[in-house]
Parts: structure tokens; C-alpha cells; sequence
């Protein structure tokens, strides 16, 4: 027992005398209070027999206090006694204060041998109130009251913790909280409120209640963080300065207490997700909105932290109610969604129609999977669906067919068939692996529930199964021939239990889903849905739904005002024909409310989406529902869609375009990018995502050293932002102080990895720090599968957002190839910088299609094939879409597509593709092409002809080879046949105009012109800046020798009027020239692509003269090269 004591007197001398005092006697860690103890002391000794001084001392008391000298219940002495042996006995006495403890011992004239705990070093911040209901004050307005203080306290301790003992591992913790975004993707919480429960007897362990400091000051707040925050100001009412806890310290003291207990509940899924969020860990909480709580916040409270008690929302009697509810429904009977329960089921049934399966016997099994312990079975038998007489012929037929061989006689029932479809989706959806007896029940089942569960066969584990004929139960009319549900699932069970490990039947699957619709008299009408089903790991989209129902037309003379208003702004915003949808109206609602019982968790817009559904399914939805507004999304309805289903569709919005941007959204939270459903939105990380690879070996005392680590940050925005590579020195030189089995290890090391003990550049002892300074900014760290992990956060610790690339889907082990690494003695041993580079090229590939190529190391290959990797898909024109990014990556401009596809292969159909070639008279060289087919199909065949002619040592066969080496090439060229080159792609005037020895040149357009043979894959000419801030110098043209040859080249092409006008300007006088030059110019690519689009687009050029160069601005580059293929 503790107890808290407050207390008031006055000195008699040098001796304190207690008048008032407050007792409260608490439990240990619940804070019940056991007993309550107030008593005011009667006085010593007549007022008259007083020193002047001690009156003096007595009137001052009473000034503050107001109690006067003659009032008291109790002998002075005896209350000295009573209060002596409570004290005596407790384990801790709260007082407010050193002062109150000092004062005691005063009264007591002795030092207390007891514990004290003062209450203001905790947080306890006490201003006395000046005012008391207490009876016993004279003036109770102005007057302070020891029980008040007590109570205060009291009420203080029953929300704040005061002892961070770790939580026993058989308690419980239901928890609630509430907070703000301070950021797009850092959620904060404010408020929280924790209860720790025993796990067998419900009763209450410990209580922790905590509001947080602010993370930076009011008036650093940017706009974006003041509004979040005014509205989470406006439902609890906490300022932004109050605050007693500072946000690091609640994160890593919730860590601790959710690790070490046994069960976490929390109110619905999306606080599921914010505290997963909030904590950057996944705790496998309990939702008890997903079996059966249905908590409001309530909108009063009497907690001192939120300014309007009769509008705020609080933490803490939110969690109190959690807790009472789930104390009545008994922690027994709520079966936790963890995943470690198999369903074993048999049933048997009837089809009451064609493609109408029913239910008529089931019987279930929960079983744990580590230890086959039967957490609950389930035994219904459903009721007819309506009397016999109504029953068709053929339902007649299936009916005494299925009598036959069951014997279960219709009108026999114990449970409404519409609840047990429900009971059993929640049950299915909710465990881990569902075992069936043969292929034929699992499509029974999936048709009744017209979804596929992926169940497990026993046929398909080996188990041999035959249904026994003859049982002891009561529900069949003839036990001696019929079969029970309820004997073969016991006979599953059993068979199960013997096998040694059972495999895993599914993953867990989620729905994003968004909807439009209206409201006719009162009830919601889904029009249009979209809805995905994806991966809850992964977020890998598994299917994709998007329908358009039957719904009622509504006429205005027979409907209600509400519902013809309704209808109109569905008619106006979404804009789909009323008579537009599904025939079976009533099969497509089934359909989609099957969908969304069996998944795991629903994803919606917001709470009003929520109450949409469940007024359009009759309340009938029983998964979690995940309010994306509550984890900071944010949403404006696009109008403008292409959409075949709406009317006038750039001016409507459409539910599959919402969802699609949901689910982007959902998958850059977890994994930090975009999975590229939108592909007019394809967002890049933002923030610091480093892959990191590295090999090492154990030392004595459990201790592991880094031999080599490579570590690449994947988005790099300044010259500062550099990959780290460590080649690490061991502790010390002589190997032979390593006890032997360290020895042989270390040999089997080096025997794969090919690196020597003594090998290393950097110091051992400072690995850690080095590692912990790199990483100290990192957003996302990504390593090759879990013991990785947890390797590296022996260096770096714990707090870092991990992801594993074997949760991708990532199936590659390192190959033994060093790729000429230095630090290696053996070229096929396996290098950290190869495999990381590999991973990053996946990733690349599969996750982050849109990043920019990394210039800092060669492509990796050495025999993975990533287009074809495990659990993945890749689009057949991703080669062509990468290429055209290899040229045009690192310009700022490109960031949208202002043409449609219809429009480039328009183009690309009605344009005259410009080449240029080296000429001269002796030479037979091949065209070079400058469209990005072109130079794909012939690049390989242009080089040979090249090297064949010119002895050139090498054969370039990629684009960013091309570009790279084109002045080489050419240099080469000239050294030989005194050619003067001729610039035939933009990119190529770009890369050698700042070469100030090579003369300028002028540029020579092409007479004849070669169609490419993917000419309608090229990508969208790019959107043009608004300002020229991007300058690229093009030196002005001059004279070049035509080709002598051009017989030989690939295609061949019709002829173009010849017009050598640019090819003889002459640069004497920049300023003259100017203009003629940019006539020519625009005239010749007049010719080649004579279209309305591109004269708009050559009016947007910024073209000036400095030192006989032309200053193009980037978007001028891209325009001529574009338009020039």
C-alpha cells in the first residue's frame, strides 16, 4: 500500500502542529484507494494561555487556511497517533513537496525512516486553489483546503504514471491516444491514455497517462502544421504548449511497455495504423472495433488538459470505456485477429438454386499452429431460408438428395443463415491458414462466399480422407448411414496434429475502394466503385475491380427533395448514365459486400465513406475500415478523367482515378515510394533511402565485425550526398588470438569473400561511430532480409525504418564475382559492392521506375535477369520508355507529358526523321540515326562499319555509351581522315560546344529521312518551362561536306529537296547572321514536321548570339531535338 498526504498548521515555537490533514491509502500500482482519513486537530491549550508570538503565528495561518483556533474533530494527540501508524505501514507516502516531508518531521519531532516520493519532481504542477466547498474554513471563498490538495493529487496519480517498472509478461494494455501531423508523414501524438491489466484476472496493474511536449516552439509552426493543428485543436482542445513529457521519451517508454505484454488493444484500425506509424513498429494489436466494440467518442469530459470539457474528446475515458467493455464481454470470448489461429472446417449443404450454394451443417476448429491447442470450435446448424412449401421443384430435388445422404431435416436450425455467412467471413478473413477436406469443398466455399480464400486441401498435404458413414450425433435422422460435419472436421484435426509443420495458405489481403453514388429517401446508392485488392506486406496489388451498379432513376414528382438534390450533384460532378450498370443488381451488391467482409482491412477516403457503406449494406460490413484523413491524407476530387463511363469526362470525377491516388499515397507511407498506378503522378522519394550490403564474421563474447560494407544512397540531391564504402582493419594483427573455432570461421570467410584478415583501410574501433554518422539521417534503411537487420542494428540501433528486400519479393543470392574490386585476391569471390549495386538496379526496376540513372558505376548483370524476378511484373515496353529516359533524365522541364500518346504516333506516322552522316569522298559510313530506335537497331552495325574503316578499338552498343564517347570517336575520325564532324543530335552539339579548341561548326540537315520502327513508342514531348533560368550554348553551324554514300543505310528513305542555305552561312558578322540563320532554321524544320503544334512551340524559343554561339534555353533543346526526329 502507498498513500498521499496533504496537510496544513502553524509553528508553536520551532515546532510544527498539524491542524488539517488529508489521507488517501492506495493500492501499489492501480491507485484504488483503499481508505480515506480527514481530521482537523482541536486546540492544545486556551487561546489566552498563547505567546504573543505564537497568536501572531496562529493569525497568519489562519489568514491563508481560515480554520479557526477552537474548531477540531480530534485530540491532538491522538491524531499524532492514528497518522504515525498509517504511515509506519505503507510502502511510499506522496506529498507535494521536500517542504511537506520536512514539516512532518517537525510534528514528529524525529527523522522519518519512511520513503517519500515528492510529487512535484514528477511533473506535478501545483498552484493551491484559493477557494473550498469544506465547511470548516471561515471564509471558504478565499480559503485553501488540505482535502481539495489530496484530491488533487489523487486525480493526478490516476492519469499520470509514476513508476516505469517494465510491464510483467502477463498483463495486457489497452491504449487510446490522439495527436496531429507535424509533417506530410510524421504523426505526433498529444494525449495518450494506458491501462495495464492481468491477464487471468482483469485487474488493473498499473495506469499511464501522458500529454506531450511541443517539438519546436508556436511561432516556428509553417502553415501547413498550424492548420493541422487547429483542427485536432478544435475536437480536444490541448494547446499546443501544454505538455509534460517530451515526444522521445513517450515513443521509446511506449516501445518498452507494448514489447512486454501480451496483448495490445487498441479502438479501430486506423489508430492501428497511426501507432504504427507513431512508433515505426508493428505490434500485432487487437482492434476491438473488429469484434464487436462500437465506441463514439464522446464529446464531454471532465479531464483538466482540454480547455472546452463539454465539446473535447479525451484519451483517457476513451480508454476506460475500451476497458470496461472488454472486462463485460470477457477476454476470453474475444478471439485476437493475430495471425497464429488455422481454421480446420467441414460442412455440407444444398443448392437452392443453380448457382446458389447453402450452408446447412458446419463445424469449426481454431487451432493454434505453434501447438495445435484448440482455441474455440463452433457447431451451427442454419435455418431454412423460408417455409418448405415455397421450395421449387429443382430446390425439392437438391434438397432430398442432400437428406439422403446428411439426413438433417429442414426445418431444423440454430442460427439465421445470414449471420452465419457473416460469423464465418470474420473467422476466415482473421486466421492464418484455413484447412478444407478436398478440392471439391473449397469451390463449395468459394461460391458461397464468391471469393477465393486459397484454402489448403488435406488431399494436397498427402492425408488421405474418407468421410465415415454412421454418427453419434443427434441431428441426423439417421446416425446409422449419415455423415456429420462435426465427426470430420474432429477426424481433420487430428490428422493435422500429426503432421510436423504445416505450410502457410495465404497472405493477407486489403481493399483500397472508393465509390461514387447518392442518397434516394435516406438510403445511399453506390453508382461506381473501383476497389483493389492488395498484398498487406507488400502492398502488391492482387486484383482490381471496377464496376458500375443498376440503380433507381429519379424522377422529380416522385422523390423527396433531399434525394432530387442529391441525384442532381451526382449527375453534375460524377456524370454517369442513370441507365447505365450491371444487370443483376442485386448479385453485384452481394459480390462487392463479399469482397469487403473477407479482406483484412478496408481503405477509405475518410469517416463519411464508412457510413455510406454501412447505410447502403444495411450495417452488415464486419471488417476494420482504415480512415485514410486520420493518417494525414489529403484530397481534392480531380475533374477530369478518361473514364469511357462518365459523360463530358474532363469534367467529372471518377472513383477509380480516387483510388488509384489512395493507393499510391498508402504505398509512398510505407515504403517511402510510389507504386506507380498513376502514372501521370509518379512520385520519387523524398527523403534519404540508403541499400546497404555487407559481410563480416564473429568474434568472442557474441560480437560481430564488418569486413566490407557498401552503401548506397539512392536519391541524391547535392555534391554532399555520397555512398559509403568501408574496408575494415581487424582488431588486431595476428589472427592466432582468436580462440580456434573463431580461426575457422574466419578461414570459411575468406574462402567465399576472398579477402585477407589483414586486409583493411579503416579502423576498427571506429566502425560504429563512422556507420551511426552515416546513417543518423537515413529515412529508410533497406538490407537483403532480416539478419541483416539485425546485424547492422548492433551498430546502429533500433530506430531506423528498416525494410527487407525478401519482403519484396527480392529471391537473389550473391554471386561470386568481384567485378575487378581491388580488395579481393579472387575474382569469383562474393563483393558487397556488386550485390548492393544489384539491389539497387531492382529496386530500380521493380519499385522505383522513376528515379534518375545512377552515373557513378557501370550496370551490373553477371547473369541475374531482374526484368523476370520472383512475385513481379514488368510492362514488355519498359525498354523503350527507359531508353528515351537515359537521354532526357537530369532535365528539370520534364516533369508531365503535354501530348497524348494518339498524338506522338500521329506524328511519328506524318513526320520526315533528319539524319546526318560523315562524309567524305573516300568514305562508305552508315547514317547516324537520332531517333532512340534508330540508334538502338543500328548503333552496334554503325560502330563496326566505323572500326571496320577506321580501326576504332571500340564498339559502343548503349545511347548513354554513345553520348559519353562521342568526342572521342569523332577525334579519333579526324586524326585520321582530317574530318570535320558534323553534329547530327542536339545532345551532341550540347557535349562539345565547351571543347574551346574545336572550331565551330555549323549544323547540316539531312535531304533524306528514315522512318523509325517504333516510332509511335516515343515518349510525350515534355511541358515548356515558363522561364529560361537553364541556358545551353550551341555553337553557330558552319559549312560541312555532304555524305558521299548513303546506299548502304538500313532504310531507304524518299528524298527531301535539297537546301544547303545553312550549310553556307558564314559567321563574319554574328548580328547579321542571326537572323538568317534562325530563318533557315525554322524553315527547315518547317519541312520536316510542318504541323500547327510545333510553330506554337519554335515561338517559345529564346534565341540570342554571344561570341558567334547561340544561347538556347534547355526547353529550346528539347523542342529542336525533339521535332528533328
Amino acid at each position: 500500500m502507498n498513500t498521499i498526504l496533504d496537510f496544513n498548521g502553524y509553528f508553536s515555537g520551532k515546532k510544527f502542529t498539524i491542524k488539517e490533514y488529508s489521507l488517501y491509502v492506495i493500492r501499489d500500482q492501480t491507485h484504488d484507494v483503499v481508505s480515506h482519513h480527514f481530521q482537523l486537530s482541536k486546540p492544545p491549550k486556551n487561546w489566552h494561555a498563547l505567546s504573543s508570538e505564537n497568536q501572531n503565528n496562529y493569525k497568519t495561518y489562519f489568514e491563508t487556511f481560515g480554520i479557526t483556533w477552537k474548531r477540531g474533530t480530534h485530540n491532538e494527540k491522538l491524531i499524532a497517533n492514528n497518522l504515525w501508524d498509517i504511515l509506519k505501514n505503507v510502502k511510499a507516502i506522496y506529498v507535494i513537496n521536500k517542504e511537506k516531508r520536512q514539516l512532518l518531521e517537525s510534528y514528529f519531532d524525529k527523522d522519518l525512516p519512511f520513503k517519500f516520493i515528492y510529487l512535484n519532481e514528477l511533473g506535478f504542477d501545483f498552484e493551491p486553489k484559493m477557494s473550498t466547498l469544506c465547511r470548516h474554513h471561515k471564509k471558504p471563498e478565499k480559503n485553501n483546503c488540505a482535502e481539495d490538495n489530496a484530491s488533487a493529487m489523487m486525480k493526478w496519480l490516476n492519469r499520470v504514471r509514476i513508476n516505469p517498472a517494465e510491464i510483467p509478461g502477463q498483463a495486457n494494455i489497452v491504449i487510446d491516444f490522439n495527436g496531429y501531423f507535424f509533417s506530410d508523414t510524421e504523426y505526433i501524438i498529444k494525449e495518450y491514455s494506458l491501462i495495464i491489466f492481468s491477464d487471468k484476472t482483469n485487474e488493473v496493474v498499473a495506469k499511464d497517462f501522458q500529454v506531450s511536449k511541443p517539438p519546436i516552439p508556436c511561432h516556428q509552426l509553417d502553415k501547413i502544421t498550424q492548420h493541422n493543428y487547429t483542427s485536432y485543436y478544435n475536437s480536444y482542445g490541448i494547446g499546443w504548449n501544454n505538455g509534460t513529457q517530451d515526444n522521445e521519451l513517450i515513443k521509446n517508454d511506449l516501445t518498452q511497455k507494448l514489447k512486454n505484454s501480451r496483448k495490445i488493444y487498441v479502438r479501430d484500425q486506423t489508430q492501428n495504423e497511426l501507432l504504427i506509424s507513431y512508433l515505426d513498429q508493428n505490434f500485432n494489436a487487437v482492434c476491438l472495433a473488429d469484434v464487436g466494440l462500437n465506441l463514439e467518442p464522446q464529446m464531454i469530459t471532465d479531464c483538466e488538459n482540454h480547455v472546452q470539457p463539454d465539446k473535447n474528446i479525451c484519451a483517457h475515458d476513451n480508454a476506460s470505456r475500451m476497458f470496461k467493455w472488454i472486462k463485460m464481454k470477457g477476454i476470453d470470448n474475444i478471439h485476437s485477429p493475430e495471425n497464429d489461429i488455422n481454421i480446420v472446417l467441414d460442412f455440407n449443404g444444398y443448392f437452392l438454386a443453380e448457382d446458389k450454394y447453402v450452408i446447412k451443417e458446419y463445424s469449426l476448429y481454431a487451432v493454434r499452429e505453434k501447438n495445435n491447442e484448440i482455441i474455440y470450435r463452433d457447431y451451427v446448424i442454419s435455418k431454412p431460408p423460408y417455409l418448405c412449401h415455397k421450395l421449387d421443384e429443382v430446390a425439392k430435388l437438391n434438397y432430398a438428395a442432400y437428406y439422403e445422404t446428411f439426413g438433417i431435416d429442414w426445418s431444423k436450425g440454430t442460427r439465421d443463415i445470414r449471420f452465419i455467412r457473416s460469423d464465418l467471413q470474420k473467422k476466415l478473413r482473421t486466421s492464418k491458414n484455413i484447412y478444407l477436406r478436398d478440392q471439391e469443398q473449397r469451390e463449395l466455399l468459394n461460391s458461397y462466399f464468391n471469393h477465393d480464400f486459397k484454402a489448403i486441401n488435406l488431399t494436397d498435404l498427402g492425408l488421405t480422407f474418407n468421410s465415415v458413414e454412421g454418427t453419434n450425433c443427434t441431428n441426423h435422422e439417421h446416425p446409422d448411414k449419415n455423415i456429420c460435419a462435426n465427426d470430420n472436421a474432429t477426424k481433420m484435426v487430428e490428422l493435422l496434429a500429426q503432421m510436423p509443420r504445416l505450410p502457410n495458405s495465404r497472405a493477407k489481403e486489403n481493399v483500397v475502394i472508393d465509390f461514387n453514388g447518392f442518397f434516394v429517401n435516406d438510403k445511399y446508392v453506390v453508382k461506381e466503385y473501383s476497389s483493389y485488392i492488395i498484398d498487406e506486406e507488400t502492398y502488391q496489388v492482387i486484383y482490381n475491380e471496377v464496376g458500375v451498379l443498376g440503380s433507381p432513376i429519379i424522377q422529380k414528382d416522385k422523390s423527396d427533395e433531399k434525394s432530387y438534390k442529391s441525384y442532381n450533384k451526382f449527375l453534375n460532378d460524377i456524370g454517369i448514365d442513370p441507365n447505365k450498370g450491371a444487370p443483376d443488381f442485386e448479385l453485384s451488391k452481394e459480390s462487392l459486400q463479399s469482397h469487403l467482409n473477407v479482406t483484412n482491412k478496408v481503405f477509405v477516403m475518410d469517416r463519411s465513406k464508412h457510413q455510406y457503406l454501412l447505410n447502403y449494406f444495411d450495417n452488415n460490413l464486419t471488417t476494420g475500415f482504415v480512415y485514410l484523413a486520420d493518417l494525414g491524407f489529403k484530397f481534392e476530387p480531380i475533374k477530369n478523367t478518361a473514364c469511357s463511363n462518365h459523360k463530358n469526362p474532363s469534367t467529372k470525377n471518377c472513383a477509380d482515378d480516387n483510388a488509384q491516388i489512395m493507393l499510391d499515397w498508402l504505398s509512398e507511407r510505407k515504403f517511402g515510394v510510389s507504386l506507380g498506378l498513376n502514372q501521370l503522378n509518379l512520385t520519387e522519394p523524398l527523403q534519404r533511402h540508403v541499400i546497404v550490403d555487407f559481410s563480416g564474421y564473429d568474434l568472442p563474447n557474441n560480437e560481430y565485425a564488418i569486413k566490407e560494407l557498401n552503401a548506397i544512397l539512392v536519391d541524391k540531391n547535392s555534391e554532399l550526398d555520397k555512398d559509403l564504402y568501408m574496408i575494415v582493419k581487424p582488431p588486431f594483427p595476428d589472427i592466432q588470438k582468436l580462440p580456434t573455432i573463431f580461426v575457422d570461421a574466419y578461414l570459411e570467410f575468406e574462402k567465399r569473400h576472398g579477402i585477407g584478415w589483414n586486409t583493411g583501410e579503416d579502423d576498427f574501433t571506429k566502425v560504429s561511430q563512422a556507420l551511426n554518422d552515416y546513417f543518423e539521417t537515413a529515412t529508410h534503411v533497406y538490407v537483403k532480409n532480416l539478419e541483416k537487420q539485425k546485424l547492422l542494428e548492433k551498430f546502429i540501433g533500433t530506430k531506423h525504418h528498416f525494410i527487407r528486400f525478401e519482403d519484396l519479393k527480392f529471391r537473389y543470392e550473391p554471386r561470386k564475382h568481384t567485378d575487378d574490386c581491388e580488395h579481393h585476391y579472387n575474382k569469383t569471390s562474393i563483393c558487397a559492392v556488386v550485390f548492393s549495386k544489384f539491389m539497387l538496379q531492382w529496386f530500380e526496376h521493380h519499385i522505383l521506375r522513376c528515379l534518375p540513372p545512377r552515373h557513378d558505376f557501370d550496370e551490373i548483370d553477371h547473369g541475374f535477369d531482374i526484368s523476370q524476378a520472383p512475385g513481379t511484373s514488368y510492362e514488355k515496353t519498359q525498354s523503350v520508355e527507359n531508353v528515351y529516359s537515359n537521354v532526357n533524365r537530369g532535365k528539370q522541364s520534364i516533369k508531365n507529358s503535354s501530348n497524348t500518346i494518339e498524338e506522338i504516333q500521329d506524328y511519328s506516322q506524318n513526320s520526315e526523321n533528319a539524319y546526318s552522316t560523315i562524309d567524305d569522298e573516300d568514305e562508305d559510313l552508315e547514317p547516324i540515326y537520332s531517333t532512340i530506335d534508330e540508334v538502338q537497331q543500328n548503333v552496334k552495325d554503325l560502330y563496326s562499319n566505323v572500326n571496320k574503316r577506321k580501326s576504332l578499338e571500340h564498339t559502343y552498343s548503349t545511347i548513354d555509351e554513345v553520348q559519353q564517347n562521342v568526342e572521342d570517336l569523332y577525334s579519333k575520325v579526324n586524326k585520321r581522315k582530317s574530318l570535320k564532324p558534323t553534329y547530327s543530335t542536339i545532345d551532341e552539339v550540347q557535349q562539345n560546344v565547351n571543347d574551346s579548341s574545336r572550331p565551330v561548326k555549323k549544323v547540316t540537315f539531312a535531304d533524306d529521312l528514315v522512318i523509325g520502327s517504333a516510332a509511335s513508342s516515343i515518349p510525350p514531348l515534355p511541358p515548356m518551362p515558363e522561364d529560361f533560368s537553364t541556358i545551353n550554348v550551341v555553337p553557330i553551324p558552319s559549312p560541312m561536306p555532304e555524305a558521299s554514300d548513303a546506299e548502304n543505310s538500313v532504310a531507304s528513305p524518299p528524298a527531301m529537296p535539297k537546301s544547303n542555305s545553312l550549310a553556307k552561312r558564314k559567321v563574319s558578322d554574328p548580328n547579321k547572321n542571326t537572323k538568317s540563320f534562325l530563318e533557315d532554321l525554322n524553315n527547315t524544320l518547317k519541312r520536316m514536321r510542318p504541323t500547327e503544334k510545333f510553330n506554337k512551340d519554335l515561338e517559345h524559343c529564346n534565341l540570342r548570339v554571344f561570341e558567334n554561339n547561340f544561347l538556347f534555353s534547355s526547353s529550346t533543346l528539347d523542342i529542336i531535338e525533339y521535332y528533328m526526329q
